[in-house]
């Protein structure tokens, strides 16, 4: 199967396979049917039970007979077998044409796993238009923080040793207490960080006095850099630090030949991202709206006990 490069996320990727079976302990499947092809994790809820999931995936042309031989494809192979439904993440943008597809392929669409919304910057723009596309204040914040002798850093591979790593988490776990936020364990980063194969990630660090004051990780994957967590500390915003790392990473990747950079998730509904939504899109990227999470229900009074007790928890 051929596929564009663009419409292949990183969670389908090799590396992040390699990610999900050797450090998060998870059974994984590529299957292929018709003009679709994904990695499918089977995902277990207790008990015994289990569904089967392709995170922004699969990839490939969504038409009908396609869209059969995949769910046929998985129902066929002996691990899947006891799965009661499978969930699917087109990582294509939103078509009126995939929807009717999955639609009257008998999916149904049901709330986002991925983030259903992000914005993307064209790297393939010259550095001056990349400023000049951005909000007034974050350009006067890249200034601001470069005035103030704010140093950008990063690390990648065997360099992010133990030290470095110890870096990072303590920040990253202050933010997320407070900011009350739930995150993986330490493992799951320390894994991130190791990615290989067709993906790797690289730690950026901001410092001011040579303290962490903000941090990144950045996954590269083939045409595309992706933000895909971030830290602060608190009492350094008049550094403008985030922000300063970001355009470092942006600026990194485009230097690197890559030529999209994708700031990983934004939405216009919910109340609880407009902070992180209106800092990612000050910097001036496109909005893109995927097409979403849609389920196959294999059994369906376990898929409605299963929906029944997620509402609940």
């Amino acid at each position: 199967m051929e596929e564009k490069k663009e419409n292949i996320s990183l969670l389908q990727s090799r590396g992040w396979s390699e990610f999900q079976r050797n450090v998060l302990k998870k059974d994984v499947f590529r299957i292929s049917a018709g003009t679709l092809e994904g990695i499918v994790l089977k995902s277990p809820i207790g008990g015994g039970q289990y569904y089967a999931y392709a995170p922004y995936g699969p990839a490939g042309r969504y038409d009908a007979q396609s869209i059969a031989s995949f769910v046929d494809e998985v129902r066929s192979r002996d691990e899947l077998k006891r799965a009661f439904f499978l969930r699917i993440e087109p990582f294509r943008e939103y078509s009126e044409e995939i929807s009717s597809a999955l639609l009257s392929s008998r999916f149904r669409r049901v709330s986002c796993v991925q983030p259903e919304e992000t914005a993307l910057i064209d790297l393939r723009e010259e550095e001056g238009k990349l400023l000049s596309n951005m909000e007034h204040d974050t350009r006067y914040a890249i200034r601001t923080a470069e005035r103030r002798g704010v140093n950008v850093r990063s690390h990648e591979g065997s360099d992010v040793d133990a030290g470095i790593f110890s870096e990072f988490w303590k920040l990253f776990s202050e933010t997320n207490e407070r900011h009350a936020l739930r995150a993986y364990g330490k493992e799951y980063y320390e894994g991130l960080l190791s990615l290989g194969d067709d993906c790797r990630a690289k730690l950026y660090f901001a410092d001011v006095e040579g303290r962490v004051v903000a941090a990144a990780i950045i996954v590269f994957f083939n045409n595309r850099a992706t933000y895909l967590y971030a830290a602060s500390r608190r009492g350094f915003g008049r550094y403008n630090a985030p922000t300063y790392l970001l355009w470092n990473a942006i600026r990194d990747a485009k230097r690197s030949g890559f030529s999209t950079f994708d700031l990983w998730g934004v939405s216009s509904t919910n109340k609880k991202w407009e902070g992180v939504t209106a800092f990612k899109k000050s910097f001036g990227g496109s909005l893109v709206r995927y097409q979403g999470t849609w389920d196959y229900v294999f059994s369906r009074p376990k898929y409605l006990a299963y929906r029944i007790l997620k509402k609940i928890a």
